[in-house]
């Protein structure tokens, strides 16, 4: 390891976090001989945080060795610990456990359809805000009965604009009163949102948040957490998020493989809600990619049958895995094929539902014609009284064919946000059937 004994302080440095990434045998007693004789305080940190990164036995022990020699060297300390430490289990809900101030975040845009499924479930929920409901619902199980929530979450606390300080300091936490745990502790993981801050500036939040919560039984681990404290920056208030994690989230454990700009299956699970028609029987997603949309809309409707069609042998490959990790083999059809050719398609189809190739990370240079093409398609094929969701951020395209297409009418238009992108959104139905 002779980067570790290079005269420049910065090649120590650097070689130290190849190291940790890199690992192999050797790796662990390199770096901690290293670290034994290094003296430049700005360097022995990077080789602390290398040996939390290996993460092994050895790398353990050799952490709990270490006496910090700085301020930074002991945040290092603290996080190379945290990350060898062991996974944050034994906890679960209470069977009594009541929260007043229940809530889930949503996709921006598609409230109402999140309220849908919530009532669907038997579970009152009624809109707060942009991105945000409330809910009055039993807490076990309560995610995972919601697959067009992103989290469940409770609101600990609420202050001006900009008041982190003082809005962490009145945060109250009553966590045993929700949560049976084996250990009296439970670990959290911080973040400070929709804001930006110096590091410094994080430093003190986070500071400040961790003497506030340590007394309640609070403890800040970043890489083995049971639960998360967001403090989110909002243009009308700081509001301070508890948002369980301990419970495993098991919606979309279809998710084996994934594909370049695959829809965020949240966002998935609400547009096969809206498309959802009361007589569908053929469901064709022309641009299927790991195929998201097709499963989500299959878990609505059992006697739905489903065709998906990509050109990309990589999506392909993705789709077909998850499609029978998620046991629907038998209903969802996964082709290899141009979605914009014809002969691609069934003779006829009830729904259409495509995340459209939005051109941001994606080799297709032609994707006007592409949007030409899978629209073409669509009025040729789609049914009287058929229903066909098209969502993507290639808007300009979109309206102009849809302009020139009188066979479609569109019954609604949406802006949806999405991995921090405004997205379109459209529902059409045949001109024959506006209702």
């Amino acid at each position: 390891m002779p980067g570790l004994t290079d005269e420049s302080p910065q090649g120590r440095r650097i070689a130290a976090i190849a190291l940790g990434k890199r690992g192999g045998p050797g790796a662990v007693a390199a770096l901690r001989a290293a670290l034994a004789r290094e003296e430049v305080l700005w360097v022995r940190p990077s080789m602390i945080l290398a040996l939390g990164k290996i993460g092994d036995d050895d790398a353990r022990a050799a952490l709990a060795d270490v006496e910090p020699r700085s301020e930074a060297e002991s945040e290092a300390l603290r996080k190379a610990r945290d990350r060898v430490s062991a996974p944050a289990t034994g906890f679960a809900w209470r069977s009594d456990a009541t929260v007043e101030r229940l809530f889930a975040s949503v996709p921006f845009g598609l409230e109402d359809v999140a309220i849908a499924e919530a009532a669907e479930r038997q579970i009152e929920a009624t809109l707060v805000r942009r991105g945000v409901i409330a809910l009055r619902a039993p807490l076990p199980g309560l995610r995972n009965a919601l697959r067009c929530a992103y989290d469940v979450r409770f609101l600990i606390a609420e202050g001006a604009p900009g008041a982190f300080s003082e809005t962490i300091a009145k945060a109250r936490v009553p966590w045993r009163e929700w949560i049976r745990s084996e250990s009296d502790a439970l670990p959290y993981r911080f973040s400070l949102e929709n804001v930006r801050v110096t590091r410094q500036q994080f430093s003190d939040v986070l500071r400040l948040a961790r003497e506030t919560f340590a007394p309640l039984g609070l403890i800040d681990s970043p890489s083995n957490y049971a639960a998360m404290l967001r403090v989110e920056a909002d243009a009308d208030a700081t509001r301070i998020w508890f948002v369980p994690t301990f419970e495993p989230d098991e919606r979309f454990a279809y998710r084996l493989a994934d594909v370049g700009a695959s829809i965020n299956p949240v966002v998935g699970a609400c547009l096969a809600r809206l498309v959802r028609g009361k007589a569908s029987h053929v469901v064709v997603d022309p641009t299927c990619g790991s195929g998201t949309l097709l499963i989500e809309r299959a878990l609505l409707d059992s006697d739905v049958i489903l065709s998906g069609i990509d050109i990309s042998p990589t999506a392909i490959r993705a789709a077909t895995g998850n499609v029978i990790a998620a046991k629907l083999a038998s209903r969802i059809a996964i082709r290899q094929a141009d979605g914009g050719d014809s002969a691609a398609w069934p003779g006829r189809c009830d729904e259409v539902l495509a995340n459209l190739p939005f051109g941001n990370r994606t080799e297709d240079r032609n994707l006007d014609g592409l949007y030409r093409r899978v629209v073409g398609n669509i009025g040729r094929t789609l049914a009287p009284g058929g229903r066909a969701l098209l969502y993507t951020a290639h808007t300009k395209t979109l309206i102009a064919l849809l302009r020139r297409t009188p066979q479609l009418a569109v019954r609604e238009e949406r802006r949806v946000e999405s991995g921090g992108l405004q997205v379109g959104l459209w529902l059409l139905v045949k001109a024959s059937d506006r209702r």
